[in-house]
């Protein structure tokens, strides 16, 4: 109920900006509180389980980006904010600095660069790495 509300609001906050709506009542609602769910450590695939994924996405529209995330550890907002430029088939390298992520609030993409554009961070490093 909360993530409801909280998109509920989300979205009449939105339209009061856009001058649709003269007032947020989502603002007066109280959404129940949600139970503790107790948290799951994430695991990764084994290579059996990756190979059964990207054997069943064989054919399907987006098997490359599935497989170049499988093999290179991209996170989505990298994977998406890829361009051509980025490839070097002489080199075989990837170049990956940018992000593309979705702003709900707004309905629009925004690009995000990292904060220095010298050498590549830490977590670069070690995901290029293993």
């Amino acid at each position: 109920m909360l993530e409801v509300h909280l998109i509920i609001r989300s979205a009449l906050d939105d339209a009061v900006t856009r001058g649709l709506v003269n007032r947020n009542v989502a603002l007066v609602a109280h959404a129940r509180r949600l139970r503790s769910i107790p948290k799951i450590g994430q695991q990764a695939w084994t290579a059996l389980q990756l190979r059964a994924l990207l054997r069943a996405a064989a054919g399907h529209r987006l098997f490359t980006a599935f497989w170049l995330t499988a093999t290179t550890g991209l996170r989505r907002s990298e994977l998406l904010g890829l361009r051509w430029d980025d490839i070097d088939l002489a080199a075989a390298t990837l170049s990956v600095d940018r992000g593309l992520v979705a702003i709900a609030t707004r309905y629009m993409s925004h690009e995000a660069r990292p904060a220095t554009h010298g050498e590549p961070s830490t977590s670069t490093l070690l995901r290029s790495t293993r």
